[in-house]
């Protein structure tokens, strides 16, 4: 495998879900600062770049399927992605009131630095909403076998891989639905309602989507052990 397709393709996988978490930020930000209607536009923006990272995974990945890559390699380039994800999702999340006062001052280039430490923020304490925590957790789920499970499956039997990679649409719309209908309206609610809870509810998503990356790794991991394994068993005989 060229290493620099490897790169690129890792790269392209991080990216699709870093920046469709990236767009919660402008969310949130236009919410604090009652620019609900500029926030959404951002937020748009922001998102439209994991349609780079979605040109720079599938195509490549797929031409690694085509030419035959075993099932392992492929579980084992997936994890190299999604353990760069899980890197960035904790920068983030360390760096998270930073980026939200970024979003604020860009969102409204008036908005004073030191205003943005002004706003009232409430706690959202996991006993009370352990719920959306786990629907969150289940939407990440539902959005990386969306993107992953339809390639390694072609991996396994790539005489069927143009039926297999349709059900990643499947996965998908699951994704779809939760974040649509639960995550972005809870969101949404807040923006109008409750904006002391906006920073919080920001917080809890992207932790709940980190739990669900590092569940994800562990799969990966599980399923490369798996087929080493049974090579080995197949040496040996």
């Amino acid at each position: 495998m060229n290493i620099i397709l490897l790169t690129l393709c890792c790269i392209g996988l991080m990216t699709i879900t870093l920046f469709e978490l990236l767009q919660i930020f402008p969310k949130i930000a236009g919410g604090l600062i009652n620019k609900n209607g500029l926030a959404a536009n951002y937020a748009l923006k922001t998102l439209l770049f994991n349609r780079f990272g979605a040109t720079l995974f599938f195509p490549i990945v797929a031409y690694y399927v085509d030419s035959g890559a075993k099932p392992d390699d492929i579980a084992m380039l997936m994890l190299v992605g999604m353990i760069l994800l899980c890197t960035a999702t904790m920068i983030l999340l360390v760096y998270y009131e930073n980026i939200i006062g970024k979003y604020m001052r860009i969102i409204n280039k008036n908005y004073a630095k030191e205003s943005t430490q002004l706003i009232l923020y409430e706690d959202l304490s996991f006993s009370k909403n352990n719920k959306f925590y786990f629907l969150v957790f289940g939407a990440g789920i539902f959005g990386h076998l969306g993107i992953l499970a339809p390639i390694l499956v072609a991996s396994i039997i790539p005489e069927f891989r143009l039926t297999v990679s349709q059900f990643g649409f499947l996965f998908n719309s699951v994704f779809s639905v939760i974040t649509i209908y639960y995550i972005d309206a809870k969101i949404s609610r807040f923006c109008e309602n409750e904006q002391e809870k906006l920073r919080s509810v920001g917080r809890l998503i992207l932790r709940s989507r980190l739990s669900s990356m590092v569940f994800m790794c562990a799969i990966l991991s599980g399923v490369a052990a798996i087929f080493w394994i049974n090579y080995i068993s197949n040496r040996k005989n």
